[in-house]
């Protein structure tokens, strides 16, 4: 009884209400533009292929989707404060880009399958180190040069 009252509270709040409409437009808009390609769906079509042409129809990359978000953000509210979802071992790269463009997000990680791990997280630390100033390059190249040096003076000593 009192979580049907809860719904019912929820689901007839004025600005739930405006915020389904908004979704239900994004997601008809999105569903018009993929109509032909809906209507072309057969058993020939890979659909891997299918599914990165139907959902990544705006954004190629994470920093386009994170840009798109802060317009959208902005455009509904100041100063929000936001969580995404994404793979547990993407969300430490992801709260980089939206610092970047100035989201105020909050990551959750969902879990990856252990073989994956080792080629992701490859892919995240090129990823996030792509990013980074010709100085912080340089002081990285400084601390494994020296520590190589501590290792190689070690090997003599001892």
């Amino acid at each position: 009884m009192r979580k049907e009252k809860i719904k019912e509270v929820i689901f007839n709040h004025q600005e739930f209400i405006l915020y389904s409409e908004e979704v239900n437009a994004i997601i008809n808009g999105w569903a018009e533009r993929h109509r032909d390609r809906f209507l072309q769906i057969s058993s020939d079509i890979d659909p891997k292929v299918l599914i990165h042409d139907i959902a990544e129809d705006k954004s190629t990359t994470t920093h386009e989707n994170m840009m798109f978000c802060k317009r959208i953000i902005d455009a509904r509210t100041e100063n929000a404060s936001i969580a995404y979802s994404t793979t547990n071992y993407h969300v430490f790269r992801s709260g980089f880009l939206a610092q970047e463009v100035g989201v105020k997000a909050d990551g959750i990680g969902a879990r990856t399958k252990w073989y994956f791990w080792p080629n992701a997280m490859i892919s995240e630390v090129v990823g996030v180190f792509s990013r980074q100033s010709k100085r912080q390059w340089l002081f990285i190249a400084g601390l494994i040069l020296f520590f190589g040096l501590v290792g190689y003076a070690y090997t003599l000593i001892y």
